[in-house]
């Protein structure tokens, strides 16, 4: 599920995040799923909930920064300015909807900091330039993870129970949820995957369905989808 469909004047942003969204509903389609593309902001709250009222599953995929005011952040901050609270009050009675009846739910960078959020957690406003954040107008670079043994995510590692993943992120967890478990950092620290014990819920901060991407990273994290829905994928 996306933010919004549409978001005048930054256009260039809106067809970033059409090109990633569509690359998630092209390979779920081709792992035997039957994908339903909505848009947080245009349904609102009672619209996400009657749309998704007997999904299989559900993809919180990326966008605008969180509301600060829903974690008690400053409003003002580096990298800041916009954000999607009709989306946010959505995805959130969304995913807790998602908690109390067990329907599976991966995150995909905001929609790991939304999940965060939901749960009572505050985010890092802006982590400044250096490894995470990325211009607009270039390359998604890669990064090394370390995933912990073990969790759901640990086939995507290699023998060293590290991976290499795609990023362009400027905020991520600050105060973890008491609901949720870190399974992924990057090497500074930085949490990079996520985990609702006793919930069939993930989050991953990297973008495994950036366009540039191995086919594998965007395959490997639906197949775990697929594991928590208990139905294997049926595609490549």
């Amino acid at each position: 599920m996306g933010v919004a469909s549409r978001r005048p004047g930054r256009d260039a942003y809106q067809s970033l995040l059409d090109g990633l969204d569509g690359s998630v509903i092209t390979r779920a389609a081709q792992h035997g799923w039957d994908p339903l593309y909505l848009y947080a902001a245009d349904l609102g709250t009672a619209g996400l909930l009657a749309a998704t009222e007997n999904a299989a599953a559900v993809v919180l995929m990326g966008g605008e920064d969180v509301d600060p005011r829903l974690y008690d952040g400053p409003v003002d901050y580096p990298g800041g300015g916009h954000w999607e609270p009709a989306a946010d009050a959505a995805e959130i009675e969304l995913i807790l909807r998602c908690s109390r009846r067990g329907v599976p739910l991966l995150g995909l960078c905001r929609g790991l900091q939304v999940l965060n959020v939901a749960y009572g957690g505050s985010l890092i406003q802006d982590l400044g330039p250096g490894l995470h954040g990325t211009p607009l107008d270039q390359p998604m670079p890669r990064h090394p993870v370390t995933i912990a043994a073990n969790s759901i995510l640990a086939p995507l590692a290699g023998p060293d129970g590290r991976a290499t993943v795609a990023h362009d992120h400027h905020q991520a967890v600050d105060r973890l949820a008491d609901r949720l478990q870190a399974i992924a950092w990057a090497d500074d620290g930085v949490i990079e995957a996520v985990v609702a014990p006793g919930s069939p819920i993930v989050a991953v901060q990297w973008h495994p369905e950036d366009l540039a991407a191995p086919r594998a990273d965007l395959d490997g994290v639906l197949d775990i989808l697929a594991t928590l829905a208990g139905s294997p994928p049926d595609g490549p």
